[in-house]
C-alpha cells in the first residue's frame, strides 16, 4: 500500500497543470478540420495547431486514444497545398472541442490509399498556410 502511495505521490507532482507541449502553437488560423466517424463528416474549426497536433471546436466526442483521418484545410481555399490530410490521435476533451497529436510518418509513403502526409509535408503545410518562418 506505501509503495501505491508513493507512486500516487510522484505522479500528482509531475501533473503540476504546466503546458507541456514543446511544439509552437499557432492561433487565429481560418483552418477547418473534417474527420469521419461514421456519419456525415462536419466542419469544425481549428483554434490552434502546432507540428505536433492541433485543438479543434467540436460538439462532438471520440475516445481519448483513437485515431482518426483528418483532413485539415484554409476555411476558404484558393490552391490545392491548402489542405492536408493527417491521422490524428485523440489525446483530451475540453469543454469546446477536442485535443489532437498528430501521427506523423517519418517518411513520405505516397503510394499509399490514404495518401498520409509525412513531417515534412505538416511543416510545408504550416509555412504556407499558416505562414509559420
Amino acid at each position: 500500500m506505501a509503495k501505491l502511495l508513493s507512486l500516487l505521490q510522484r505522479w500528482l507532482a509531475e501533473d503540476d497543470g504546466a503546458d507541456k507541449r514543446k511544439a509552437i502553437r499557432h492561433s487565429n488560423v481560418e483552418l477547418v478540420a473534417h474527420y469521419w466517424t461514421g456519419g456525415q463528416p462536419a466542419e469544425n474549426e481549428v483554434t490552434d495547431i502546432s507540428t505536433s497536433g492541433m485543438h479543434i471546436r467540436t460538439k462532438g466526442r471520440v475516445y481519448p486514444g483513437s485515431i482518426l483521418l483528418v483532413t485539415v484545410q484554409k476555411r476558404q481555399m484558393h490552391a490545392e497545398d491548402e489542405w492536408i490530410t493527417v491521422q490524428a490521435r485523440v489525446v483530451r476533451h475540453t469543454a469546446d472541442g477536442m485535443g489532437m497529436q498528430f501521427v506523423l510518418m517519418e517518411r513520405s509513403m505516397n503510394d499509399t490509399a490514404a495518401n498520409l502526409a509525412d513531417r515534412k509535408a505538416m511543416d510545408r503545410f504550416l509555412r504556407n498556410v499558416v505562414r509559420v518562418k
